[in-house]
């Protein structure tokens, strides 16, 4: 038994619809607080929407086709702000244009993953930070929009919103 791709897609579809229920119900105003911090990585929901977007565009691109994604500069590899302005959601900064962002990115990440040979999943990939299969990179993927919707979720209570849309 393969990777299951439309499974995987599911899981993805999921949480990328969630992410964007919950940016929908961020003020436009909110999207750019910066939570008070003593050190850390005290990012925007803005900041979180466009690393997510470049992670998962990133990633795509290095699994599935011979370009080399964009790099983040500055800052620490693993902080979100260091990836916020680099990407498809890069230069944006409206929440309309950030959540078609979130939506084209899946869009293109479904196309990729869709046209791929089944024997494609099980070859091994180091990406610098991790070494696993192109199957693992995309379940990582999914986790990855899980953790920031959690970050999204708090930024949101610390501003006073407790609605989550």
């Amino acid at each position: 038994m393969g990777f299951d791709v439309e499974g995987a897609l599911g899981r993805l579809e999921t949480i990328r619809s969630n992410f964007v229920n919950m940016v929908r119900s961020t003020p436009e105003d909110r999207l750019d607080w910066r939570p008070p911090s003593e050190g850390g990585d005290p990012t925007t929901i803005s900041e979180q929407i466009k690393h997510c977007v470049e992670v998962e565009a990133g990633t795509a691109t290095r699994l599935f086709t011979d370009e080399a994604p964009e790099q983040g500069e500055g800052g620490d590899y693993f902080a979100s702000a260091t990836w916020a302005g680099v990407g498809p959601a890069g230069a944006l900064s409206a929440k309309e244009d950030l959540i078609r962002c979130i939506e084209e990115t899946g869009q293109r990440t479904a196309e990729l993953m869709g046209s791929q040979p089944d024997d494609i999943w099980d070859e091994e990939v180091d990406a610098g930070f991790a070494k696993m299969t192109k199957a693992g990179f995309v379940e990582l993927l999914t986790h990855h929009w899980w953790y920031h919707a959690g970050q999204v979720a708090y930024i949101q209570r610390l501003y006073g919103d407790v609605s989550f849309g």
